[in-house]
């Protein structure tokens, strides 16, 4: 998984950009091919967005519901005539 990007691209022809953290700006250079050079998208001063924590489990999600079975049909009668031989 990638690391989230904690810089802001603000004009991306000169390639400036801003910290989303500390709102330091930076030039970042381009490499060949008109992509960012590695590290570009980190702040220069180390900052670092904060992670996310995990939800806590709600009571729907750890109460397990009973599986409903479907219904089947009803045999037919062994007196009832479908249309066979006769």
């Amino acid at each position: 998984m990638a690391t989230p990007k904690v810089m802001k691209l603000i004009d991306p022809h000169s390639g400036l950009m801003e910290c989303k953290v500390c709102g330091a700006t930076h030039t970042a250079n381009l490499a060949g091919g008109g992509h960012y050079r590695r590290g570009s998208w980190q702040c220069l001063n180390g900052c670092e967005l904060p992670k996310r924590t995990p939800r806590k489990p709600t009571v729907a999600s750890v109460v397990k519901k009973p599986r409903r079975r479907r219904k089947r049909p009803a045999p037919l009668p062994p007196d009832l005539d479908l249309g066979g031989e006769g």
